[in-house]
C-alpha cells in the first residue's frame, strides 16, 4: 500500500513535455553536418507555441551531444537554460546503430548517463523518467486489489456476498476485469482466423 501512495505523489509522463529521439532521427538531424543549427517546437492543442528548443548536433560520429537551448518560463521573467545532452549508438536487433540519449541526471551526485529514447521536461531540465521521479497515469489509477480478487475465486465470490457495498463494488470490476482477461484471447482469434 506504501508503494501505491508513492506512486500517486509522481508526475505522471503524461503531463510533462516529451522529447523523443525518434523524432530526431526521422526528422533527419543525424544526417545533417555537425553543427546545424536545429529546432523542435512544442504546442498546445490550439496551436499555442509551449517551448522551443534550438539545438545543434557536436561531437564525432563516435561521440555525439546536442548542444541544446531553450527559453524556461513566462515571457517576461524567462531564463535561457543551456545544457549539453549525450548520445551514444546502440546496435539495433537486425544490424546497423541508432542513437539514443545518455540522461544528464544526477542521483546523489553520480551522472545518471541511462541510455534513453525519450526525456521529458521536469522542473526545467530534460530528464529520463527515473531520475524525473516519473510515473505513468494508468499506474496510478490500477488497483492491485482487483488482481489478487481476479486471481481468487474463492475471494472474489466472498467479496460479492459482502455486505458492504463498497466491497461489492470492487468485486464487480475484479469479475470484469477477468472476463475481459478470459475473453480477449477468443476475439482476437476470432479475428484472426
Amino acid at each position: 500500500m506504501i508503494r501505491g501512495n508513492l506512486e500517486r505523489m509522481k508526475q505522471p509522463v503524461e503531463e510533462c513535455l516529451t522529447w523523443d529521439i525518434g523524432d530526431l532521427s526521422r526528422a533527419g538531424v543525424f544526417r545533417a553536418p555537425f553543427g546545424t543549427a536545429c529546432s523542435c517546437v512544442w504546442k498546445d492543442t490550439t496551436e499555442r507555441e509551449i517551448l522551443t528548443v534550438n539545438f545543434s548536433l557536436g561531437g564525432s560520429p563516435v561521440a555525439s551531444y546536442l548542444q541544446v537551448n531553450y527559453r524556461q518560463g513566462n515571457l517576461e521573467s524567462s531564463s535561457l537554460v543551456s545544457c549539453t545532452i549525450d548520445l551514444t549508438l546502440e546496435a539495433c536487433h537486425f544490424g546497423g546503430a541508432k542513437h539514443v540519449f545518455k540522461c544528464p541526471g544526477e542521483g546523489g551526485g553520480v551522472p545518471c548517463g541511462q541510455r534513453i529514447m525519450k526525456l521529458y521536461l521536469v522542473h526545467g531540465r530534460w530528464l529520463c523518467r527515473t531520475c524525473g521521479n516519473l510515473t505513468y497515469l494508468t499506474r496510478q489509477k490500477h488497483d492491485s486489489r482487483v488482481d489478487a480478487l481476479a486471481r481468487s475465486p474463492v475471494d472474489l465470490l466472498a467479496t460479492l456476498r459482502s455486505p458492504d457495498p463498497r466491497k461489492q463494488l470492487l468485486a464487480v470490476r475484479a469479475f470484469a476485469f477477468s472476463q475481459r482477461r478470459v475473453l480477449k484471447p477468443r476475439e482476437k482469434h476470432a479475428v484472426e482466423g
